[in-house]
């Protein structure tokens, strides 16, 4: 299997930083959904992509960014 993840901004004491810094609005202003991803979002996408059912989830990138970026 080959499968890549591909988050944007997640919400760990990193973007708390960012936030404390320049402001949540500076931190979502170019994710379209206007918050960032949860720790928990991209585990629970990794237990998916996991999962025996999933053998043709293979070669992909998912792209976790809150629609930041379309590929």
């Amino acid at each position: 299997m080959a499968l890549a993840i591909a988050p944007g901004w997640v919400r760990t004491e990193m973007a708390e930083d960012f936030i404390a810094k320049f402001g949540k609005q500076a931190a979502v202003a170019d994710i379209p959904i206007g918050e960032m991803a949860e720790a928990a979002e991209i585990a629970e996408l990794v237990a998916f992509a996991l999962r025996p059912s999933q053998r043709s989830l293979n070669g992909a990138t998912l792209d976790v960014n809150g629609g930041s970026y379309i590929r």
